[in-house]
């Protein structure tokens, strides 16, 4: 009876340690994150610091994943540009992360590259146009959903750091 008693404590405690938070995952494959996002053309100047264009990564995983030293890169215009995420930076299980600057960093014409932190492409954006100047931005339409072509991308109201409204 003891040997019984002491497995079943011994398995829980092994269960508890298993399940006991979400765990950080450094390594991951081109299907954990994608740009799911991005406002190129936000209202106002884009030449002023103070307006902000910017680009939402999605965390499709059930775990948290470290997305430090990963860079987002602009393909296009006279100010393209690499912005490197800082070190630490962690987007959780289902979860959002925000990647902006202000000052025209996107061109109205864009593609936008997501690199990890060891130069790997993860991600590419289709070439979109937004000459708008408004709160729409291009959207994977289902939330998250990424077949690689340009058929995945809807311009709508922006949604940043929530799930895209395709409907």
């Amino acid at each position: 009876m003891k040997k019984f008693l002491l497995a079943g404590i011994l398995l829980a405690l092994i269960a508890s340690i298993g399940m006991g938070g979400n765990h950080v995952v450094q390594a991951q494959s081109a299907a954990s994150v994608v740009i799911n996002e991005y406002d190129q053309n936000p209202v106002g100047n884009d030449n002023k610091k103070s307006v902000e264009e910017w680009v939402e990564l999605l965390n499709r995983t059930n775990f948290d994943i470290d997305i430090g030293g990963w860079v987002v890169e602009s393909t296009h215009g006279a100010n393209t540009g690499r912005i490197e995420i800082p070190q630490g930076t962690i987007i959780k299980a289902g979860g959002y992360d925000i990647v902006k600057r202000g000052a025209q960093w996107l061109d109205n014409t864009e593609m936008i590259i997501l690199w990890d932190a060891n130069g790997v492409e993860i991600d590419r954006t289709a070439l979109t146009d937004d000459d708008k100047n408004d709160e729409r931005s291009w959207q994977r339409c289902a939330n998250g959903h990424d077949s690689n072509s340009s058929s995945d991308w809807r311009f709508r109201i922006h949604t940043p750091g929530a799930s895209n409204d395709c409907k």
